[in-house]
């Protein structure tokens, strides 16, 4: 590992902050989380069914790491999409949308895989993300 990576993960570990991880059941994501925690770098959440995603990767044990399910109706999806609808609502976001949107396994609509496309055109913050109906 480079000196700067090094250096990095040092301070960070000092740290110990928290950060969540979107996609938790992609093989990228489940490792990194594996490896943050196991090495004690912080604290991470995976947003993800954790049922799944423990079934995808046994290799993994997930020591440590919180799971946010928002498609099961976790308590946290109102407090996010409160946030979220206070950060957008300048830009068009709805509360309906902010609700939909969080609710969403795939929270950020540009990563959302039912909403990516050849376009580079960014999505308009007033349309909901159809994985979330």
């Amino acid at each position: 590992m480079s000196e700067f990576l090094n250096h990095l993960l040092e301070r960070a570990a000092k740290l110990q902050k928290t950060i969540a991880l979107a996609e938790g059941s992609d093989p990228r994501v489940a490792e990194a989380a594996e490896i943050f925690t196991r090495e004690k770098i912080g604290k991470i959440v995976l947003i993800g069914n954790e049922a799944e995603i423990r079934a995808k990767y046994p290799e993994f044990k997930f020591h440590n790491v919180t799971f946010r399910d928002p498609g099961a109706g976790d308590k946290y999806v109102e407090k996010y999409a409160k946030k979220l609808y206070e950060l957008r609502k300048e830009k068009g976001m709805t509360e309906d949308v902010a609700t939909a949107w969080s609710a969403a396994r795939c929270f950020l609509p540009r990563t959302c895989p039912a909403r990516r496309s050849r376009s580079s055109k960014r999505p308009p913050a007033s349309r909901a993300c159809p994985a979330a109906s």
